[in-house]
């Protein structure tokens, strides 16, 4: 079982209730099972770390990191690191069962848009401003 973090930001879309917005994360494969990463406020009490399929954009599992773990992590490189552990305990999760599952559900969500890296944010941003509202 195995743990993988394209180090590269990454543009990713993520499926929710209000629609399929798009957020800055990381792509990762957890047990050769290709999964989307980032970090969603979790009140006052830290951050979780969202793993999503990265075909449909649903959440498999959201990762606590509290908030001392969270300060910790003040670079990039520590930053992934944290991912990489939390992603770590995670895989006992992702049996090929449980990736046959999620495969299974895939059918009852549209495809997103694929995983778009993100070179200049400046341009990104731009981007964004000038799409129709």
């Amino acid at each position: 079982m195995t743990v993988t973090i394209n180090q590269q930001e990454q543009l990713i879309t993520i499926h929710t209730k209000n629609g399929n917005p798009e957020v800055t994360g990381f792509i990762a494969e957890v047990n050769k099972f290709p999964v989307s990463l980032f970090i969603k406020p979790k009140g006052k009490q830290g951050v979780e770390l969202v793993v999503s399929d990265i075909k449909t954009g649903t959440a498999i599992r959201n990762l606590y990191i509290n908030p001392l773990e969270f300060w910790m992590a003040n670079t990039k490189e520590k930053t992934l690191e944290l991912f990489i552990d939390k992603l770590e305990q995670f895989k006992s999760f992702m049996t090929p069962e449980i990736i046959e599952q999620i495969k299974v559900k895939r059918a009852a969500y549209p495809e997103v848009r694929k995983p778009k890296q993100i070179e200049n944010v400046m341009e990104w941003l731009e981007e964004r401003a000038n799409e129709p509202k």
